[in-house]
């Protein structure tokens, strides 16, 4: 079911298949006097699917793409197997990925677009089959987060210029890696917290490495053993203005997916401009919040 971004959306009845009981809730907000929204989702409880993107390039082209992206790949999720493997699912969702890509250099050719910014995406697509596997598609910085047991973690991987093969091979020769330079650029107030070889590899932070219209690295894939009592957070990069531990409180504080959703977006809102710390951004700001419980 594609949704009006700009609502919010409460849970839809769910689909109750062996043991786990999923719901889920989402919202968004476009940057403040951005004049649109570049991100799109979809949510496919019957399929227990869920997907976000984040349009890059052009404005009108970057919402082209996104909004394509999440059209083409919800019409195909919905015609996923139930029964396929966690190795059929991760195949399946490069194969959409591809015809997703496919599509939207079709219709941008089609239109002769002289954007000198190309249409492109970030996608991030979580699949829980029915045995209990969570399958994660994903390219771009869009993010999925596990909260489970209090205790909160990133499951992607951000595909920023710190994970290309020719920066890394700089961090290491710095004595860097790209998880310790991330968490200090998270928790600085501004620049000159940061060393000169900080500040250099801070400017690749914001560069994605690949994307849906230019997989240079390669689809990542990721394989959760979903439990009852999970929480999980599908969001694009507008919710970097938050630390993880505002997210983990505004997780733990909601009771409702929708609720979360909201205050996760309105939060991240409120907190974009600030002055004191490094990774705030006006951006739009989109989430999904996704509950398991036992059936």
């Amino acid at each position: 079911m594609m949704r009006d971004l700009n609502t919010v959306t409460d849970p839809i009845p769910q689909m109750e298949r062996h043991e786990l009981m999923v719901t889920s809730g989402s919202f968004t907000e476009p940057r403040q006097g951005g004049g649109g929204n570049q991100d799109e989702i979809f949510e496919g409880l019957s399929r227990n699917a869920f997907g976000v993107f984040d349009g890059m390039g052009g404005h009108d082209q970057s919402e082209l793409a996104s909004r394509l992206a999440a059209r083409i790949m919800y019409e195909d999720v919905r015609s996923l197997p139930h029964e396929a493997s966690p190795e059929a699912v991760a195949d399946f969702l490069k194969t959409s990925l591809q015809h997703a890509r496919e599509q939207i250099a079709q219709y941008v050719h089609g239109t002769k677009s002289k954007s000198k910014r190309p249409a492109d995406t970030t996608a991030t697509i979580f699949v829980i089959t029915d045995k209990g596997r969570g399958i994660v598609a994903h390219c771009g910085d869009s993010r999925l987060y596990l909260f489970r047991g209090g205790k909160f973690q990133q499951i992607t991987v951000d595909d920023n210029a710190l994970r290309h093969p020719l920066v890394k091979a700089e961090m290491v020769r710095h004595g860097f890696t790209a998880e310790k330079l991330e968490e200090k650029f998270e928790h600085a107030s501004d620049m000159t917290e940061l060393t000169s070889e900080e500040q250099y590899f801070f400017n690749n932070f914001h560069l994605l490495a690949q994307s849906v219209m230019n997989p240079t690295l390669g689809i990542n894939i990721y394989d959760i053993d979903v439990q009852p009592g999970d929480r999980y957070l599908l969001c694009t990069d507008g919710l970097q203005s938050l630390r993880h531990d505002e997210i983990i409180a505004d997780l733990e504080q909601s009771t409702s997916p929708a609720l979360a959703a909201k205050t996760l977006v309105t939060h991240a809102g409120r907190v974009a401009h600030r002055k004191d710390r490094l990774l705030a951004h006006p951006d739009d700001r989109t989430a999904i919040v996704i509950d398991v419980a036992k059936n």
